[in-house]
This record gives C-alpha cells, structure tokens and sequence, in this order.
C-alpha cells in the first residue's frame, strides 16, 4: 500500500473519521517509502503515528502531546504540500499548525483562534493545492476558508454558511487541489459537493441524498479518481458512488462486515484499499482515563475482503481516539 489521501496529508492523504468525529491521515514521511498513519486522540490530546501495516496491541511510533502542543480536543488532521500538519481542535476551536515531521511537546507555528474566526465545533479540515485551509463547523453548520498563511483571530475569506446550503452538523470534509469540496453532511442525512470557490448561502452543485442512497448521518467521506465512499455515524456499511453522483440514487456497491459497528471516518488508498475508523464497545476506564468509544482501523482491500494484517488495534490510552484519522 502506498499514499493515501484525505484532508491532511502533505504527500498524499485520505480522510478517516473516528470517534467523536476525528479524522487523521496517511503519508509518506520525505525520503521514506514507510506510510504512516496519523490519528488524532481526541480524548488523550494528541495526534498518535502508526505504521501502516502496524497489527495488534501496538503502541504508536510516536506522539505529538503535551502543554506546548496547546492541544486540548484534536478532531481532525491535514497537511500542505510542504508537510505541514494542520490540526482541527473541537474543544478550543482552533486550528493549530506545526512544522513538518514535529512530534512530542513542540509548540504550533501559528494557531488560528479568536471570536473573528467563526470557528464552531471543528469536525473536519482540508488544505488545497494554494494552501488555502478548510474547516467543517459542526456547531455553526458552515464552512470557512482561510488564506494560506493565515493565523491569529483571522477572519475567514469565505465562509459557506445558511441559505441554500443545507448543511447541518457537517463532519469529514475532503478537499482536492482545486478546492473541490466534499462535506459528509450528518444531520442532513447527505453528501454534499461544493465547487472551488463557493461562499455565502450557495446551494451545492450535487447533494447525495434520499431513500435510495442508504445513507445512515454521514460522518466520514472519501473521493479517489473515480468514486465517492461513505460511512455513517453509526451505521455498519460503507456505500459506494460514482463520482459525478447526484440526488436519490442507489449506491453501486454497499460493504457489511461483522467487525463494523460504528462506523465514524473512511480513507481510500491509491490502491483501492478502504481505511474505517469504526467505533465499537462500550465503555471503560483505561489507566485513569474515561473511555467513551474504542476506535479501530480495518483496511478492505478492493475485492471487500477484510486484511486482517492491515488492522490496528492502538493501545491503551490510544484507544481514546477521537475522531478521524488521515492516511497520507
């Protein structure tokens, strides 16, 4: 398996949704063919990396965590095309940026935050190929832009919000180098698609939606070349579209597997291989720390058999994982 992309990555990212919405990424560390998976821990205040192929009980390769971090509640990754990793915090509501390669207690680079932000409850972020950075507002059911660069209490360049939207509780987002834009839209029961440029109360130019489509409160979103993937809040299926999908129509193939419970975040690899972030059990108390959702990662591979050397169970308080992960 090689790159995968969703909202974060630098090299190339795909977008997973995890427990309380999280979404992390993929990628490819500069002069290395070893693809990592980035989580952020929602519930333990950072952003965990795993080896792809890690399996079983591991701990992760490293963490970024700690008082210099500013973390507080970490929902969703990105990264540019410089390596910059771009972290959505729900509980600050604030979009923290750090070098590439940072791990451990480094502090951010820069730090978007403040009441001009319109930052409200951030579920899922994206970067495009200008540098331009996107945020889902589940809280403020909108989606605002900020200038490449930006930082401090910057105001938004465009926010899409209200009017003809539809957005409601938006959560993963995925964004490509134009500034397509993808919203797994949970409370409106939709996939939304945005193009580059939209603002304002725009309606979308394709919105997924209606009995026919199977969609269950999307919470995570996925595009490769040729289809869109969706998982819902919830459910236990991950449903397949063309890409130029729009209105009622019936997904081309729906995934079921036993192992999936609660799906909260998907990825799609360049090889067709499908990362859930699926959030199962109950609840426990892990070394102190309140467990409200187990986070695991299955990859499917493109013929919908499960890999079994693919899945990752995080240890300990990385089971606390938040919401969605990107594999890059």
């Amino acid at each position: 398996m090689v790159f995968l992309r969703v909202l974060l990555l630098s090299v190339v990212a795909l977008g997973l949704a995890g427990c309380y919405g999280n979404t992390g990424t993929a990628y490819n560390p500069p002069g290395s063919t070893t693809q990592l998976l980035l989580v952020p821990n929602y519930q333990a205040a950072a952003v965990d990396a795993w080896h792809s192929t890690a399996s079983g009980n591991v701990a992760p390769l490293h963490s970024l965590a700690g008082a210099a971090t500013t973390l507080s509640g970490p929902t969703a990754v990105a990264r540019d095309a410089s390596g910059n990793l771009y972290v959505a915090d729900f509980n600050a509501n604030s979009i923290d940026v750090f070098a590439a390669g940072a791990y451990g207690n480094s502090a951010p680079t820069r730090t978007i935050s403040g009441g001009s932000t319109g930052i409200n409850g951030p579920e899922g972020i994206g970067v495009d190929g200008s540098g331009e950075v996107y945020l889902s507002n589940r809280n403020g059911n909108s989606i605002t832009v900020y200038a490449a660069g930006a930082s401090g209490n910057a105001s938004p360049i465009r926010t899409i919000t209200a009017g003809a939207t539809t957005l409601s509780a938006p959560q993963q987002i995925v964004v490509d180098n134009a500034g397509d834009i993808y919203v797994a839209n949970d409370a409106g029961n939709s996939i939304l698609y945005f193009a580059a440029g939209a603002s304002g109360g725009v309606a979308p130019t394709r919105s997924i939606a209606g009995g026919n489509t199977n969609l269950s409160s999307p919470c995570g979103v996925a595009v490769d070349s040729s289809n869109i993937y969706e998982d819902g809040c919830g459910a236990t299926s991950i449903n397949v579209f063309p890409l130029s999908s729009n209105g009622n129509v019936v997904p081309t193939r729906t995934i079921t597997s036993g192992v999936m419970t609660f799906g909260e975040g998907i990825a799609v690899d360049a090889h067709g291989n499908m990362y859930e972030a699926n959030c199962g059990g109950g609840t426990g108390a892990i070394n102190g720390i309140r467990v409200d959702c187990k986070r695991r990662e299955y990859a499917y591979s493109h013929d919908r058999r499960r890999r079994d050397d693919a899945r990752v169970r995080p240890q300990a308080v990385d089971l606390l994982i938040g919401r969605r992960f990107l594999v890059l």
